[in-house]
């Protein structure tokens, strides 16, 4: 079963079902990690393009692509990452995408990713012992969590929205 979708356009669609899979508008096209020995399984996507796109996954897998190379990146964790989201952040000009990891079988296990290098994966403070899932925001200011609750952190603390608000 499909699992994640991003798209650029019409005709450059990315799915994932334990592998990356990308459509052109007219083909699909199956990339088989282990066949690149990586060993990974990923469920979600972000990209700014094809060929700058991060995978997610199964493990801790992390997965990236330009367009042309495969690179497994070291997350240090082997729990699930369930969601993935990244941004340009208009105070430092860098990429940063952060990823959600939450184990429901190893309940201390809940955490946040940051990406700001290919190979550079830091925690960001994680502190509210609550599941996290997924993960949002506009400038990396402020950033939002949902899992077991909905958070924001605006000014480096977490804190809870009121889930009773009226939508």
């Amino acid at each position: 079963s499909l699992e994640g979708i991003f798209a650029f356009s019409l005709t450059d669609i990315w799915l994932t079902s334990s592998f990356p899979i990308h459509g052109d508008g007219n083909n699909w096209t199956l990339y088989h990690l282990q066949d690149m020995g990586i060993s990974a399984s990923v469920s979600k996507i972000w990209g700014t393009s094809s060929t700058d796109i991060y995978f997610v996954g199964r493990g801790g897998s992390i997965v990236h692509s330009n367009g042309t190379n495969w690179l497994k990146v070291e997350s240090g964790t082997a729990t699930n990452i369930s969601g993935i989201f990244g941004i340009e952040n208009p105070f430092t000009n860098r990429e940063e995408i952060y990823c959600a990891v939450t184990s429901f079988f190893q309940p201390q296990d809940k955490k946040i990713l940051k990406i700001t290098d290919v190979n550079k994966v830091d925690t960001i403070r994680w502190d509210t012992g609550r599941d996290v899932s997924s993960l949002w925001t506009k400038n990396g200011i402020p950033i939002y969590t949902c899992g077991d609750g909905i958070f924001e952190n605006l000014h480096g603390f977490w804190k809870e929205i009121n889930r009773k608000a009226r939508i």
